[in-house]
């Protein structure tokens, strides 16, 4: 009986190939996904409504740090928060200071109670790029507006504590 089933075994048992030409179409498909999707800076831009960008040459890329949008309507906009409006509101200034102001803080926060724990390798390098972040600020302009108003926002950003800038403008294809 025993020598039945080992035959059947033996006669069944045969070498199989596997195709894995559907399986390299998918890996190329994907490969190709991921790299048209790739981003090389870290910044995530939401654009606000009623915001055109201003075309340029630049090839520099914009960092994840504080994002101050003015849209066609003179409307600020703090990470996609809206602050206050330039013209309707006399009290602009203090409402972007004190908002800006509320983000300076809460980074200066953040770096301290890193600082107070474990402070390995890793730590000491998330301080170092939150540390160089933190005087940054992106600018995002409607195209139509005048240089007063980005004079202005500029004014008010670097008394916040914000003294490095950044201005995101939409690339010029050649």
């Amino acid at each position: 009986m025993m020598r039945r089933t080992k035959k059947r075994y033996t006669r069944e048992r045969k070498e199989m190939e596997v195709d894995i030409t559907s399986l390299l179409d998918i890996l190329v498909i994907l490969l190709v996904f991921l790299l048209k999707s790739y981003n090389p800076s870290d910044l995530k831009l939401d654009v606000v409504k009623d915001l055109s960008l201003a075309k340029s040459h630049a090839k520099d890329l914009g960092n994840k740090t504080v994002i101050i949008q003015v849209d066609k309507k003179n409307n600020i906009f703090i990470n996609n928060k809206e602050t206050t409006n330039l013209v309707k509101k006399s009290a602009w200034r203090s409402e972007l200071t004190s908002e800006l102001k509320k983000i300076s803080d809460k980074n200066k926060r953040e770096i301290a109670q890193i600082k107070t724990n474990d402070f390995s390798s890793m730590r000491k390098e998330l301080i170092k790029k939150k540390e160089e972040t933190m005087e940054r600020v992106n600018i995002v302009l409607h195209e139509d507006l005048p240089y007063e108003t980005l004079d202005k926002v500029m004014q008010v950003a670097a008394n916040s504590g914000f003294h490095k800038f950044s201005f995101i403008v939409q690339s010029k294809l050649n």
